[in-house]
């Protein structure tokens, strides 16, 4: 059957069927494309995935669908399709062509831009019925256009763009502009369905590129800094933004290290004077030079200012103490630290109390005295020391220090082992010395004499001046103390 309620972009489709005493269900097919024949395979399913169900009677049933979100004054083809047990039967293929409506528009931006003068340009699309066209502009921001802004070009008719379904663009030159000032323009189109208008765009004859100065950055940090600058407008709305980098670009260019902020920029207006403006440069390095510079545009182009650049503060080393390896023979304390850009030098603290957190005051420091040079690098540099520790348990931390000041990090926990004693035959010695008294000094690290039949054992020594004391003799003064209190009486 013929379709109804026919509008711009939306039809009801029709027909009936006959279920012939059979259960029987229904769907139209329709397409913009006219199929040969009426089959199940062409244009797109209405209901999609459904089926209208007519029942199982012997008379005819009357369907219908509607359908939305057609183009206007578009021809779309469409047929009746119904099913049962016995087979499927395909209706006569019928057209039906939606209405018309009002034209759609866009200002397009404008052309040719040059001293006094400009092309104006704009599209729209007639959707079925004849359209005409024109233009409004002025000096003044509209905000929303309408008919009455400005002035009209042309001044008095259309630019007649017939009345297809497709865009038709058209355009008009404008002169007697005034130059440097921000100018605005509009499009509308009309038909017998109604009037469109296009959205506002600006120009600038003649405009000036900005002029811009990069000046000194400020509020400089370890990882952050202000970079500031100011451009002269001259008569264009015009944004300014930044560039900077780890490396000097000499000259500035949009290629050169990150724009910040990344996209849009700081709002300069129109004016004809200078306009300071300023960014926060953030998740810089420490110890580092960046190089920067300010940039600015408008309609007449893009200004870039001089290089400039800064350094970023010092920091102090970024410190992580790691697990000892501890044998009841020795211990070797490890850490790792990064001097953040700045030449640093690292060492331990270590003791058998808990100190809570790490400074350069608890228990004793390893070496006693000096560091071990980590360098200036950005990545982690690992240091040790090795020395002998009575069994128990120990706390450490890795400190490390530079220009910048001092970083620690944290307390680490670990355990020395028991150390067994054996006699001279190499079983052990459950004895403890009762054949004869023990007139050494036991430190905890193996008995100095030899009277007592056990094993002497001598730490090594790492960086000791000839004749002079370990860099670790304080923590031996410790270890003595803790062995002694710690080590029983084998006297009667």
């Amino acid at each position: 059957l013929a379709a109804e309620d026919v509008e711009a972009g939306s039809v009801t489709l029709r027909g009936t069927v006959d279920p012939n005493g059979g259960d029987a269900g229904a769907w139209f097919r329709w397409s913009a494309l006219a199929p040969v024949d009426c089959d199940d395979s062409f244009g797109t399913r209405a209901p999609v995935g459904a089926e209208i169900s007519v029942g199982s009677g012997d008379d005819p049933v009357a369907i219908q669908e509607g359908l939305s979100g057609l183009s206007p004054a578009t021809t779309y083809t469409y047929c009746a399709i119904a099913t049962n047990l016995a087979g499927t039967t395909f209706g006569e293929l019928r057209t039906v062509t939606t209405s018309a409506a009002a034209p759609t528009v866009t200002t397009d931006p404008a052309s040719e831009v040059g001293a006094g003068a400009a092309t104006l340009h704009g599209t729209a699309t007639p959707n079925g019925a004849a359209t005409g066209a024109w233009f409004r502009y002025g000096t003044t921001d509209p905000g929303d256009c309408d008919d009455t802004y400005g002035t009209r070009v042309p001044a008095s008719g259309s630019f007649a763009l017939g009345d297809g379904i497709g865009p038709a663009t058209f355009s008009e030159p404008i002169t007697g502009l005034t130059n440097g000032v921000p100018h605005y323009a509009c499009a509308f189109a009309i038909n017998a369905y109604g009037l469109a208008v296009g959205e506002v765009v600006t120009f600038t004859p003649d405009a000036t590129a900005p002029t811009v100065f990069t000046d000194d950055a400020f509020d400089i940090t370890a990882t952050a800094a202000t970079l500031a600058g100011e451009a002269t407008p001259h008569g264009s709305a015009t944004t300014g933004w930044f560039r900077y980098g780890d490396a000097d670009p000499v000259t500035c260019d949009g290629a050169f290290g990150t724009r910040l902020p990344a996209t849009g920029g700081v709002s300069l207006g129109s004016g004809a004077v200078a306009v300071a403006f300023e960014d926060d440069a953030t998740a810089l390095l420490p110890a580092a030079t960046y190089w920067f510079c300010a940039a600015a545009d408008n309609a007449g182009g893009v200004t870039y200012g001089s290089v400039a650049s800064f350094s970023t503060d010092a920091a102090p080393p970024e410190v992580t103490t790691r697990t000892p390896d501890a044998t009841a023979d020795l211990v070797t304390l490890r850490g790792g630290a990064n001097p953040q850009g700045t030449a640093s030098e690292g060492w331990f603290r270590v003791d058998a109390t808990d100190p809570g957190g790490c400074d350069d005051t608890f228990g004793q420091r390893v070496p006693a005295t000096g560091t071990t040079a980590l360098g200036d690098g950005r990545t982690e540099a690992a240091f040790s020391e090795d020395l002998p520790l009575a069994a128990g348990t120990w706390f450490v931390c890795a400190l490390a220090e530079n220009a910048a000041g001092v970083g620690t990090g944290e307390v680490v926990t670990f355990v020395v082992p028991e150390a067994g004693d054996t006699d001279d035959t190499g079983t052990t010695d459950t004895s403890e010395d009762t054949d004869e008294p023990d007139t050494g000094t036991d430190s905890g690290l193996g008995d100095t004499d030899d009277t007592d039949g056990d094993p002497k054992v001598t730490p090594s020594c790492q960086g000791c001046a000839a004749g002079g004391a370990p860099p670790w003799s304080g923590v031996l003064l410790l270890v003595t103390l803790a062995w002694v209190r710690r080590r029983p009486s084998a006297r009667a």
